[in-house]
């Protein structure tokens, strides 16, 4: 549930309006498999991806922090959880491709991760949401939007090689991942920076599509396993998936008020 603090100076209570949401799609990892801004990297390291979302509205309260502002009007606060199926890792770009043992190596090398993820978000409506809500038919039917919040990332990530069993012989590996301080194998968790931006069009009465793309920074470069302080290396692991959903608008419930 979705907690929002509200200044009101008078005790009368106030409803909520809130959705509920359901959501399909792909994200793509950047991580230390394959090259930095390599785009065929980035698309092969894609995984499916769905989320539940939850998101309450603020235009039907009477009183808001700032009252002399249609602003309520254009935000809600979105609650979700989402599920990645698990991802495959391998190295792609110019290194693997050479004919030499440590681009062998390096080919053979297989990743995975897999990963659930709860978030908030703040997010920002060009149009009111009173009159996109509302079922006047001069009303718009489209609603964009952009979004900010944060992340818990839980994650599992594993490792292999198809040249044999590298935790009984670590030399299967490609020279700077045999050091045991190079590799994060196992559980983790991370937290992480959203970015989003998409747009609502409304299909039928209390029932709209979304579609959005989202952006995260996490604040660890272990997600994926690899953790070599190289150049090359040195970057924390960010995720770009693309979504379509189907939000349910709930109207207005007694049990979601503000004193």
């Amino acid at each position: 549930m979705s907690i929002f603090f509200i200044y009101i100076n008078t005790s009368s209570a106030q409803s909520f309006v809130h959705d509920f949401g359901v959501y399909a799609g792909y994200t793509s990892i950047q991580t230390d498999y394959g090259e930095r801004f390599y785009t065929p990297s980035s698309i092969s390291l894609a995984s499916l991806s769905f989320t539940v979302a939850h998101s309450l509205h603020f235009y039907n309260l009477r009183k808001f922090i700032f009252k002399k502002s249609n602003l309520k009007n254009h935000l809600l606060l979105r609650t979700l959880a989402s599920y990645e199926s698990k991802r495959d890792l391998r190295h792609k770009g110019e290194w693997v491709s050479r004919n030499s043992i440590a681009a062998e190596q390096l080919r053979a090398m297989k990743g995975s991760i897999r990963g659930a993820t709860l978030g908030m978000d703040l997010e920002i409506h060009f149009r009111d949401l009173a009159e996109f809500n509302s079922y006047s038919r001069a009303r718009h039917r489209i609603s964009p939007y952009i979004s900010t919040g944060i992340r818990l990332l839980l994650y599992e990530n594993d490792l292999s090689s198809d040249l044999g069993d590298w935790r009984t012989d670590n030399s299967l590996l490609f020279p700077k991942y045999r050091i045991d301080t190079n590799r994060a194998i196992g559980k983790g968790h991370a937290i992480g920076v959203a970015f989003t931006t998409g747009f609502r069009y409304n299909i039928a009465r209390n029932l709209d599509l979304d579609s959005k793309i989202n952006w995260i920074l996490y604040n660890s470069d272990e997600i994926d396993g690899l953790i070599v302080d190289e150049e090359i290396n040195k970057f924390n692991e960010t995720t770009t998936s693309i979504q379509i959903g189907i939000v349910f608008r709930l109207g207005r419930n007694k049990r979601f008020k503000c004193f």
